[in-house]
């Protein structure tokens, strides 16, 4: 274990109120790691917020792979605020199912002289599956008071997958044989996931990962189950063939800038099937495929209608480049990757794209 994962384990072992917040549009790899690790921490006794929560549909659709029990979050403080000068005593009674607070005043008290409002509930500690200058940061704060930086982990898209870094944090877990069984499933399925069936991103490692989740009992027909349903989330079935088919007739490449372009409309979501609350996942699928087949080609990007503007999402191994989108306010960009919105046009997204192309040196791809 290395100093890092060290670290991180003190934190856990030593806290009990985590939070875990991912994007709200995650892909199920990333997905299924952070309900692993939320699992996980209930498992110890702990308590977790999981922000955004997941949809009943989700909850639905995925059955099979989450726990059959969602684990406890982390309730709000109410706070009930009395006006000192008028208050003489408060005393509380408790009855079977309720208790009852008895105000004694100092002189005519009304109900509107009575607040009461929610606090923000507090963590110990937050686990972040973004950068820190992400912009989801902000709407994760209108819901719960982060601890200070020093007790947030972020957990980030690199060569090792989220599952492996999911069992690095936890498998000193003590669990028992049937929730053993749940989270080495939740972490399997994102494996299969992250790696494309064992296709990408894998090396030693993450074969020794995925032998290790099986001997701990995952169940690897769980994603199989999920795939072969009439309508995934991007997944590998029909109407991700037909958005993959339509996006790979409508991808140029453009040698100038060693990049690949690809242009889908409102019309080819709508006659491949995929419905508005699984296109951002398909794209995303889309972007990947193509940046693995397109050869001698180090961005690549997609353009997509939505409902009223066109989108994009970025691929790049050019640092400069995303360097270059990151300081406009046109893209918000992690790592690798950036996602701009609320183009009026294809056109307008191209030339806003171009511009920064025109700024920026390729070398020679061999």
């Amino acid at each position: 274990m290395n100093e890092l994962a060290s670290a991180i384990h003190t934190l856990i072992e030593t806290h009990e109120r985590f939070l875990i917040a991912t994007r709200p549009q995650a892909q199920r790899n990333v997905i299924f790691a952070r309900e692993a690790l939320r699992f996980a921490l209930a498992t110890r006794g702990a308590k977790a917020i999981a922000l955004p929560e997941l949809s009943p549909s989700h909850t639905s659709e995925w059955a099979g792979i989450l726990p059959p029990k969602t684990p406890a979050s982390i309730p709000a403080k109410i706070i009930i605020s009395l006006p000192k000068n008028k208050t003489k005593e408060v005393q509380y009674k408790e009855h079977d199912d309720t208790t009852t607070f008895v105000i004694t005043p100092k002189e005519k008290m009304d109900a509107k002289d009575i607040t009461v409002r929610e606090e923000l509930p507090e963590v110990d500690v937050a686990f972040f599956f973004f950068p820190y200058e992400d912009s989801f940061r902000n709407e994760v704060i209108k819901h719960v008071s982060l601890p200070s930086k020093e007790k947030m982990v972020f957990l980030l898209e690199n060569e090792k997958t989220m599952a492996e870094k999911i069992y690095t944090i936890s498998e000193s877990t003590t669990f028992r044989p049937e929730e053993e069984i749940v989270w080495a499933t939740l972490l399997y399925c994102s494996l299969v996931l992250e790696t494309d069936n064992f296709r990408i991103k894998t090396n030693a490692d993450s074969f020794h990962l995925a032998e290790q989740l099986v001997k701990r009992g995952a169940n690897t027909d769980a994603l199989a189950a999920l795939e072969e349903q009439k309508e995934g989330d991007g997944g590998r079935n029909l109407s991700y063939a037909q958005i993959l088919g339509r996006a790979l007739a409508r991808t140029q490449v453009d040698e100038a800038t060693h990049s690949s372009w690809t242009f889908l409309t409102q019309k080819d979501f709508q006659k491949s099937g995929i419905q508005s609350d699984k296109k951002e996942v398909a794209v995303k699928d889309v972007l990947e495929y193509i940046e693995r087949i397109v050869p001698r080609v180090e961005t690549s990007f997609l353009l997509w209608e939505g409902n009223p503007h066109v989108s994009c999402i970025i691929k790049s191994k050019n640092n400069a480049f995303i360097s270059r989108c990151a300081a406009t306010d046109s893209f918000s960009c992690a790592r690798t990757v950036c996602r701009g919105e609320d183009f009026s046009s294809f056109t307008h997204a191209e030339l806003k794209i171009r511009e920064l192309l025109k700024e920026t040196k390729y070398d020679t791809i061999m």
